[in-house]
């Protein structure tokens, strides 16, 4: 989300100490194009959200742009929107890498947003702490917040932790 600090999932990184977690670029999670460790992990104390702080920029080594959190609020006329849903867990053709999906955006509550890969797509086992992404006005890709809980068939409805509601939580950490 910014150019040394990764937003996941506390339930990702909770009994490791942030010194022993690694941040992997590239296409395939199992040959990645730059790992860079850990300096720093801070977990929301009450909501499924970890930052984690790298202990050097990784656009010092690869071309790498970070994904901002989305500055707008999301808000029940943001359903019916599409989202965009990224990992690297387990695929339906048992193929590895990162993978995106296009979901559905079907509701929006007080701390999380759920989108709907309508029995088609979506995310997946391993794929938890992984972003979803929305378009801005501006017309550049936003970090919209983390996955939390994702259906079990991989392809239905997916919950994410909101990061425009712990924007403020987000900035006072960094």
């Amino acid at each position: 989300i910014s150019e040394r600090v990764v937003l996941t999932a506390t339930h990702c990184t909770d009994g490791i100490p942030g010194t022993q977690l690694r941040i992997i670029f590239g296409e395939d999670d199992l040959s990645p194009e730059l790992v860079v460790p850990v300096a720093n992990k801070r977990e929301h104390p009450i909501q499924d959200l970890a930052l984690l702080t790298t202990a050097s920029a990784p656009s010092a080594q690869l071309a790498v742009q970070p994904i901002p959190i989305y500055l707008g609020t999301l808000t029940a006329a943001d359903q019916g929107r599409d989202v965009e849903t990224a990992g690297y867990g387990d695929t339906e053709s048992s193929e590895w890498g990162r993978f995106f999906a296009i979901e559905l955006l079907v509701s929006v509550d007080a701390q999380t947003f759920t989108v709907d890969g309508q029995g088609f797509r979506g995310v997946c086992f391993g794929d938890s702490g992984g972003p979803a992404f929305l378009v801005a006005p501006e017309g550049d890709p936003r970090t919209l917040g983390d996955l939390s809980e994702g259906d079990a068939e991989c392809g239905n409805q997916d919950t994410f932790v909101r990061a425009d509601v712990l924007r403020p939580w987000i900035e006072e950490t960094t």
